[in-house]
């Protein structure tokens, strides 16, 4: 996404916050988390509202663990990091730590309204059927990417011929990550390597070094 494009893209999601209840709040503030975090959507499915710290006086998100549909449990680690390790997201809008706050609030309302009855302290419980969030069902990522897809078509984002998921908000925050300079913040915040992180992120960048010589000649 450009620049423009992601502003669109979170202004739609708090456009629509406005107008629809609140089973319906759950998709897209999952995805506004992502569009800001760039976190990983299985990572997203594992999140709870007491991952959320401070880290210099800016809210992020310290994870450790992520989710797996195919067994509807947690791993119990992120991916490719051994069991207890964690590490903090890029930053979050105070914008996005004060919705976060008033979509838990809502949440607790509506669970408690409608008895259902669930121990699970997941932020983002399926609450758009009753069954599943009793059983602490996360969203999908299939529901995470259909309405993703919406919220695109709707401002009109361009993707050419790339397929438009959930990773598209996690590449965009990549790049934007890799245009402040410090990769290695960025790919540890990212949760990657520096060389996938270089090679995924970085690249559409290296547009020749000609500017760098003149640079390192001129010292």
């Amino acid at each position: 996404m450009t620049d423009q494009e992601f502003q669109a893209f979170r202004q739609a999601i708090q456009d629509d916050l406005e107008q629809i209840p609140i089973q319906r709040w759950v998709v897209r503030m999952a995805l506004w988390v992502e569009a800001e975090t760039g976190m990983r959507p299985q990572e997203i499915q594992a999140l709870k509202l007491s991952n959320l710290t401070q880290d210099e006086g800016h809210w992020v998100f310290k994870i450790n663990d992520s989710y797996s549909e195919l067994t509807k449990e947690l791993n119990g680690h992120l991916k490719a990091r051994r069991k207890g390790e964690s590490r903090l997201t890029p930053p979050i809008t105070q914008q996005l730590y004060d919705q976060l706050q008033i979509f838990k609030q809502k949440q607790a309302e509506f669970i408690k309204e409608k008895g259902l009855q669930t121990t699970s302290d997941l932020l983002f419980l399926n609450l758009t059927d009753y069954r599943l969030a009793r059983l602490g069902y996360p969203v999908t990522q299939r529901s995470m990417n259909d309405m993703l897809k919406e919220l695109c078509r709707r401002i009109g984002v361009n993707s050419g011929d790339l397929p438009l998921s959930c990773y598209t908000l996690r590449t965009t925050c990549g790049t934007r990550l890799a245009r402040l300079g410090d990769y290695s913040y960025a790919c540890n915040r990212l949760g990657n390597s520096l060389a996938v992180y270089m090679r995924y992120y970085v690249k559409t960048f290296n547009t020749g070094y000609s500017g760098l010589m003149d640079r390192y000649l001129s010292m």
